[in-house]
């Protein structure tokens, strides 16, 4: 079985589309403020929260329409980069 499935070329995906992200953090109120701020132009809606087994953490799914990759980075870049948020998946 070949290792590189894609044969060392990047899938091709078409844009626009909802992009998925699960975002870490200590509380989901501080979370979804963050997220409203970021993303104020941006078509998104943040799902459920799931606390974290020993409830330290919670992530939330965030689902994002993105216009192309660079965009997708971005709004990975901007919120990675946020004080708050411990992961960025």
């Amino acid at each position: 079985m070949q290792d590189d499935v894609f044969d060392g070329q990047k899938p091709e995906i078409e844009y626009p589309l909802a992009w998925g992200y699960r975002v870490v953090g200590a509380s989901e109120e501080a979370l979804r403020f963050l997220i409203a701020e970021l993303l104020a132009d941006d078509e998104h809606v943040v799902h459920d929260a799931q606390p974290s087994s020993k409830g330290t953490y919670v992530s939330v799914r965030l689902s994002v329409t993105v216009r192309d990759e660079l965009h997708r980075d971005d709004v990975y870049r901007r919120l990675s980069e946020a004080e708050i948020v411990k992961m960025v998946l």
